[in-house]
């Protein structure tokens, strides 16, 4: 059997209307009368079963979703009664996403999502920061200029830290100077209450010290921020992270969400004008990514956290505190009251816990943790707060 013509191309058709005479066109191709053997003719070409003859007398793929399921193939490349998520009455979104633990009302054609807000009793959890200084492993890393110590004093160095943390029972802890998120899991291994969930990104200090994150709770999402440019308030740099700025979302449950954003800024050490314009920079990209997060999701909860490398007053840490949208705990307080870390005997207010305001009014505790066993683990002590997100 000879094979049937070839569809007449659309401007061929324009040409031969005129000498037949739209009507004569219309009545003969337009009606699309089904010929044997062919399921459906077409100009002088022939359409397949699942096609339709259009009005410029070209085949097209009839899709159809008779008896089929949401998502499967209307049999032209496209899922069927999409989006599946119409008419879900289930809890909350998928949980293996970045945003699970929130419950969103409305449909995609009906605008933005709403939160719809906590669910069930209110939600207590502590939070830790700490600076554990120089917790390396026994490994040498080439592309590093870590200090590689013994397995005997990784093992000892483990067993301090867990003291401590031990001690103060908290459900998310953030760190700096970690240098393997294998640390990280060797030091849950020791904890008491285990925060199973834990991310440590490496970031961009030489020697191989990043920021870190345990919990007790779920990590929604974590977030480098290293590679960023960083400028002061008044355009000067740019600058980058010197470590990271580690930003993790963590699911409290009942659709209760915090975000942290885990910094260490750069070192007084050798300090002069230049360093103290990057921990502006890096104060300032800090507070942006902060309000970032609570103008585009208001209902989470955001705690900037790290040592900072700057006392209270300083212009870095005022760009956290001055117009009062975030909370310094300890504000007022003097060095010799409230400190974290002593160069010789002066003592300083280094690192911070620092919630947006609304997160602050749900302060139940607030402590700065001195003891001998903080001293034998670090040369830093751990800031504490205890919250009840209602």
């Amino acid at each position: 059997m000879s094979p049937a013509p070839a569809p007449i191309p659309a401007r061929h058709l324009t040409l031969l209307a005129s000498s037949l005479g739209i009507a004569a066109l219309a009545i003969g191709l337009a009606a699309c009368p089904t010929v044997a053997p062919c399921e459906v003719s077409c100009g002088q070409g022939c359409c397949a079963a699942n096609e339709t003859c259009s009005s410029d007398f070209t085949c097209q793929c009839a899709p159809s979703c008779d008896g089929k399921g949401c998502g499967e193939d209307d049999g032209c490349g496209n899922a069927c009664n999409d989006p599946c998520t119409q008419g879900d009455t289930g809890p909350g979104r998928d949980a293996g996403k970045p945003d699970a633990g929130r419950a969103d009302v409305g449909t995609p054609d009906t605008g933005p999502k709403v939160d719809a807000g906590p669910v069930g009793a209110p939600v207590a959890f502590k939070v830790m920061d700490w600076n554990v200084h120089d917790f390396f492993d026994e490994n040498d890393d080439p592309a590093k200029n870590d200090t590689v110590v013994s397995a005997t004093s990784v093992t000892s160095k483990i067993a301090k830290l867990a003291k401590v943390i031990n001690a103060q029972a908290p459900d998310i802890v953030t760190l700096q100077e970690v240098e393997t998120e294998d640390l990280l899991r060797r030091l849950n291994d020791k904890l008491t209450v285990k925060l199973p969930n834990y991310k440590l990104i490496p970031g961009r200090d030489p020697r191989g010290i990043n920021v870190a994150i345990l919990s007790k709770f779920p990590l929604l999402l974590t977030k480098t921020h290293q590679n960023e440019w960083l400028y002061t308030p008044d355009g000067r740099g740019p600058y980058k992270w010197s470590r990271d700025c580690l930003e993790a979302h963590v699911d409290l449950g009942g659709n209760r969400e915090a975000a942290f954003l885990v910094n260490h800024f750069i070192s007084q050490v050798d300090d002069n004008v230049d360093t103290d314009l990057k921990r502006q920079a890096q104060a300032k990209a800090a507070r942006d990514l902060a309000d970032g997060i609570r103008n585009s999701t208001p209902w989470v909860a955001v705690i900037i956290t790290g040592d900072m490398n700057d006392d209270p007053g300083s212009a870095s840490t005022r760009l956290f505190f001055d117009d009062g949208m975030y909370v310094d705990f300890w504000a007022g307080q003097s060095a010799s009251a409230a400190w974290t870390y002593k160069d010789g005997s002066t003592p300083h207010r280094l690192d911070y816990l620092i919630p947006d305001k609304t997160t602050a009014g749900w302060k139940q505790s607030a402590t700065l943790v001195h003891s001998m066993d903080v001293t034998a683990a670090s040369d830093h002590s751990p800031v504490t707060a205890s919250f009840t997100y209602p």
